[in-house]
């Protein structure tokens, strides 16, 4: 390698960063390195709508999970590959986020009626109100309802 790839992009300085270089081809020092945004794995899925496996088809860098050291490695991509893929799978971000919040919103709502639907079931709960009754009784003492009444003759 001639002294010219060894260098950095940024400040011309020597000591390129290995992972960054292996991983995005991009000749950054260790001091320059923070010039490039990069994205995590979770805002990836989170902010950019984009799954797992879309996100597994990108270069990365495997960096020890700050959250605890028997954490899986984080894995953090180019910002610009991230938004990229993204605007290549859903041209408009916004409009694709307002119809995932729509869809899980008919969702609930729609768990919300099989709930109560099953709890008008069980409890067995009469919402239209009875008529009021007026009791006709027969020669034999029997209204329609069912209500008896004894009569005695003297």
């Amino acid at each position: 390698m001639e002294y010219d790839e060894l260098s950095c992009e940024k400040c011309s300085g020597n000591g390129v960063d290995n992972k960054m270089f292996k991983a995005f081809g991009v000749r950054l020092c260790s001091q320059c390195k923070g010039v490039l945004p990069l994205v995590t794995q979770t805002e990836g899925v989170k902010k950019y709508l984009l799954s797992t496996s879309d996100l597994s088809l990108l270069p990365h860098i495997k960096v020890p999970n700050p959250k605890g050291v028997l954490w899986q490695p984080m894995k953090l991509f180019r910002a610009d590959q991230v938004q990229g893929l993204s605007r290549e799978k859903y041209p408009d971000l916004a409009e694709e986020k307002q119809r995932r919040k729509e869809l899980s919103t008919q969702r609930r709502v729609s768990k919300i009626q099989k709930k109560l639907k099953l709890l008008r079931k069980t409890v067995n709960i009469n919402i239209t109100q009875e008529i009021e009754h007026t009791h006709v009784f027969d020669s034999s003492g029997k209204c329609v309802c069912g209500m008896k009444v004894e009569c005695e003759e003297f």
